[in-house]
């Protein structure tokens, strides 16, 4: 078993949802998604976090940069 497999999470659903390790431990994916969209689309594109459809829509939204800047 990897790291992806030992701790893949169900999708985010809830703005709320705080991060449970790394550099932001206690924040918030509202938080990340306005302050640290960097750090949010890493975990994203890493596979450390998946957002829910609902989530993801709203952050590519707030970050269209992030997302057409591929």
């Amino acid at each position: 078993m990897n790291y992806r497999e030992a701790y893949k999470r169900p999708p985010i659903t809830d703005r709320s949802w705080t991060m449970p390790f790394g550099k932001f431990k206690g924040y918030t994916i509202e938080y990340l998604m306005d302050a640290e969209p960097m750090y949010l689309k890493w975990c994203i594109d890493n596979e450390i976090l998946t957002l829910s459809i609902y989530l993801q829509d709203e952050f590519e939204q707030m970050n269209p940069w992030l997302i057409n800047g591929q």
